[in-house]
């Protein structure tokens, strides 16, 4: 009802989140690397407290996606790059965007998986160069991903490469199937431009 005067035209955004309480919309046209926080009182206010910020907008092409994790909101880039807002100072003129990694970002907004497994939650994600990749694993201090790609540790990658449609991956969607712990990732069998090939990791 009440957005920021820059979403005007076909530039509302087209992604958003909820975290601690807030609505968040990214992803519009006119500036994709900015996210937007509404009140957290009411989810169609944007102005009532205009916080908005630019995330390293040198780095990838938008924003794509964005999950609360840890009780923080990371933002995922296509086709490179996650980050996190610092946001638990009371006055959001001291939250800044930090950088996790510019060496892989998610193939599609819904290519970000949240999970819970025995050794504790995570974000399990489909890269845009179809590689999968933990979140955890990522070095904070470096942001290399060596240790990252599960699918060198499990070699699957090569079978991806064979099977997927790469060139549709942003398109991919996924869903955790919490009751019997899987994660389920459905992309384009190559040639196809149909979600007709199901991954599943348990």
């Amino acid at each position: 009802a009440t957005p920021p005067v820059d979403w005007s035209g076909s530039n509302q955004p087209i992604h958003g989140m909820v975290h601690r309480f807030a609505l968040w919309g990214y992803g519009n046209l006119n500036d994709p690397h900015r996210t937007y926080k509404s009140l957290d009182t009411n989810h169609e206010n944007f102005t009532g407290t205009p916080f908005s910020l630019s995330i390293f907008p040198g780095v990838g092409e938008r924003l794509v996606c964005g999950v609360s994790f840890k009780t923080l909101p990371f933002f995922f880039k296509r086709p490179r790059g996650i980050f996190w807002i610092d946001d638990d100072d009371p006055n959001t003129v001291n939250w800044f965007p930090r950088k996790l990694t510019d060496a892989v970002g998610a193939a599609s907004p819904g290519a970000v998986l949240l999970i819970s497994t025995a050794l504790g939650d995570d974000i399990l994600f489909l890269s845009a160069d179809g590689t999968f990749h933990l979140v955890s694993a990522i070095d904070p201090s470096t942001g290399s991903i060596v240790n990252s790609d599960l699918g060198d540790a499990l070699e699957i990658n090569t079978f991806i490469r064979r099977n997927a449609n790469l060139a549709r991956l942003d398109q991919a969607v996924s869903r955790w199937y919490g009751h019997k712990k899987k994660a389920l990732f459905a992309v384009p069998r190559t040639g196809s431009a149909e979600n007709d090939l199901i991954l599943e990791f348990d």
